[in-house]
């Protein structure tokens, strides 16, 4: 008898072993691309981010009063600016797209960025309360995701699928301005009964699109118009590193000099220690790029990147290496009592330093030091 459950064993572990292929993580509803119990999209991410009865400008303030820092002086007018908002969805509505985003390098943190499959122009940030997705979800992976039972909202003007939030203070440190609803995170439980994912993953049907630095800054200031551009996979070409950030109110300052990520929070770094605040640093990069002196803040647009990215410490490319970057456009204005800059709540969220591909005069290839930027 030992033998015999021994033997079924060893048979059951070598089917399990079987079914199971590349692209169909464990506990998640899998289905063959082209199969009957395929999930069919009801609408485009583009026409959902388009339709005020599913996505609108403030969200449900009266079952999710928001955070008072979405407020233009809050005590006094109360005249909402939408930055922070949440809103159910109660309606069937299905989403279909293909994911262009990797949390390998530690640039991106418990979030997905899918691509409609019908119309690539458009995307959307996807919160996912577990670590480690792009293990489970990698880039080119097709997903179908159910909205019903989710919520949508914007965090810092930047749309996102989520669930509600409620946010005490204790991690603003102990900030009142940011006690409120948010929109937050899906627990891994929730997010398993919402999606679906469709065949195995094909980086090839991954869509990029050309942009100009001033097509973005073009975009209108009202939330449907960011909403629309806002987690796009984006390539912009003829680009320059150069050693400036943006300062309060959104006019180009010097970087130290030093390369000391630890100390300096000027340093010529993708992004100094923060001390424990966690918000991404922004570092610049220009297009046609003159010299120093013909550097002007129309013209650039920041980096936004993680302290907790694999390259956070790695050295800028200097202004010798020019080329492309590719990345997910991202928006952020998360305090009211500040009027939102162009220049400055505009960036882009690379996957990696490989969206980055940069030569010199000479064609050599510019590559961070392994030193800053082990391989993975």
């Amino acid at each position: 008898m030992k033998k015999f459950n021994y033997i079924l064993g060893v048979v059951l572990v070598g089917v399990l072993t079987a079914c199971h292929t590349y692209g169909e993580p464990e506990g998640y509803y899998y289905v063959e691309e082209g199969s009957a119990d395929e999930w069919k999209a009801t609408m485009t991410i583009g026409d959902f981010l388009s339709n005020p009865a599913f996505f609108s400008e403030f969200g449900n303030v009266t079952k999710y009063p928001p955070r008072p820092r979405s407020y233009q002086g809050a005590n006094v007018s109360n005249a909402n600016l939408g930055l922070f908002s949440v809103e159910d969805i109660d309606t069937n509505v299905v989403i279909v797209g293909r994911i262009i985003s990797t949390d390998v390098p530690g640039n991106i943190y418990k979030n997905l960025y899918i691509q409609d499959c019908a119309n690539p122009d458009y995307a959307i940030k996807i919160g996912i309360d577990a670590g480690s997705v792009g293990g489970l979800f990698p880039i080119g992976q097709k997903i179908a995701l159910k909205l019903k039972g989710l919520a949508i909202g914007k965090y810092a003007k930047m749309p996102q699928i989520g669930v509600p939030y409620y946010n005490n203070g204790k991690e603003g440190m102990d900030d009142a301005g940011k006690v409120g609803w948010e929109i937050g995170r899906i627990p891994t439980d929730i997010f398993k009964n919402h999606v679906q994912v469709i065949g195995q993953p094909n980086k090839s049907k991954i869509v990029v699109k050309e942009m100009t630095v001033a097509e973005i800054k073009a975009t209108a200031s009202d939330y449907k118009s960011i909403a629309l551009l806002t987690s796009r996979l984006v390539r912009i070409k003829n680009i320059t590193f150069v050693a400036k950030t943006w300062d309060t109110y959104g006019a180009l300052q010097d970087l130290s000099g030093n390369y000391d990520c630890s100390g300096d929070g000027g340093a010529n770094t993708f992004a100094p220690t923060t001390n424990g605040i966690g918000y991404p640093q922004s570092r610049c990069f220009t297009v046609d790029f003159q010299s120093d002196s013909t550097v002007v803040a129309d013209n650039c647009l920041a980096i936004g990147t993680s302290e907790f990215a694999k390259f956070a410490c790695a050295p800028l490319p200097t202004s010798e290496y020019k080329g492309t970057v590719e990345g997910m456009l991202s928006y952020y204005h998360d305090n009211g009592k500040y009027a939102a800059v162009t220049n400055k709540v505009w960036s882009l969220t690379l996957n990696g330093l490989e969206s980055l591909n940069l030569e010199n005069a000479s064609h050599d290839k510019w590559a961070a030091d392994p030193v800053y930027y082990p391989a993975y």
